[in-house]
């Protein structure tokens, strides 16, 4: 009997000299090529999911920490009742929002179609409290804060916002008008030391939404060591 070119006996073959079928499951299917050059973009696709689920998801993390933080402000001293009522109410409208995203986006299900719309909502939500955040070294602060207090109302939440959110897009619409206008405070207000407080709170705001942009591009490489953003 003659073998075929691949050393395998036909099925016909197989069958006569007493052999048992060869089974279905063994027999090579080639994959077509399409399906193979689909792989990486379906990879990439998933991850990109999770990231934004992850996202949205640390974003309520990040709004209870900013109502602790925004209440030890208060309790530090330095505006009147009405600035620090006015402060407050705008805080509390960011964290709001940012908690009716989650609630009514898709966060529990990283792959369903919307969340690519809660993600771009929570980007416009995060810059608007930014500014309201920073708002609060007009309105909440002491006339002339420290170096720590004036330092820390700024760069604190911008450092949980890196390490929550994962998104370079998103920590920097929160950053840039949280710190701005923090460096803005020290130079209109007549803090002491002023001139050398906003440099350097401009300074490590850039730092921090710098090393987030370079931590995202090492996740693009290499997605299985880094989060995506």
């Amino acid at each position: 009997m003659a073998r075929t070119d691949s050393g395998k006996l036909p099925e016909a073959g197989r069958h006569e000299a007493g052999l048992p079928a060869e089974p279905v499951l063994a027999r090579q299917v080639p994959i077509p090529r399409e399906s193979l050059a689909k792989l990486g973009l379906l990879h990439a696709e998933a991850a990109c999911h999770v990231s934004l689920g992850r996202f949205v998801a640390n974003s309520v993390t990040l709004a209870g920490l900013l109502m602790l933080m925004g209440g030890a402000s208060l309790l530090a001293g330095g505006g009147t009742l009405a600035s620090d009522f006015v402060w407050s109410v705008l805080v509390l409208a960011g964290v709001t929002a940012i908690t009716v995203n989650f609630i009514r986006g898709p966060a529990r299900a990283p792959l369903a179609p919307p969340l690519e719309s809660s993600a771009a909502d929570l980007r416009a939500i995060l810059l608007y409290t930014g500014f309201a955040w920073g708002a609060g070294a007009f309105l909440a602060l002491p006339a002339d804060p420290g170096p720590g207090v004036a330092l820390g109302f700024a760069i604190a939440p911008a450092l949980l916002a890196r390490a929550l959110l994962k998104d370079r897009a998103g920590i920097a619409a929160f950053c840039l008008p949280a710190i701005g206008l923090t460096a803005a405070a020290a130079l209109l207000q007549h803090w002491r030391q002023g001139h050398v407080l906003a440099p350097g709170i401009l300074a490590a705001g850039i730092l921090i939404i710098l090393f987030t942009y370079l931590e995202t591009g090492r996740a693009r490489l290499y997605p299985g060591r880094h989060g995506t953003a």
